[in-house]
């Protein structure tokens, strides 16, 4: 069985060296980027088994990835906020 496969799309270098160093010594493939222009492309080459997003960054359509890869959403936003944009990608909360 192959490690899962984790993308880190964060504009806050801190975040992805927090996600990488957590998830990587649990023996999951972790690929970082801060840029979410190119983020679909990362998605299409490295074919995540899940996709760690912020949210607060521009250029990022969350409720069209969910289409295409399980997305786990992390912000500073105050809960309700983050709830309703949960909402409307259709995710569980």
């Amino acid at each position: 069985m192959s490690a899962p496969r984790v993308l880190v799309v964060d504009d806050s270098p801190f975040a992805l060296h927090w996600c990488k160093s957590v998830l990587a010594p649990r023996g999951m493939e972790v690929s970082t980027l801060d840029n979410p222009q190119l983020m679909l492309k990362s998605v299409r080459d490295f074919s995540p088994d899940v996709l760690i997003l912020g949210v607060n960054m521009p250029g990022i359509d969350a409720e069209t990835l969910v289409d295409i890869v399980p997305i786990v959403l992390h912000s500073d936003l105050p809960a309700a906020q983050l709830e309703a944009i949960a909402a409307r990608c259709g995710a569980e909360w």
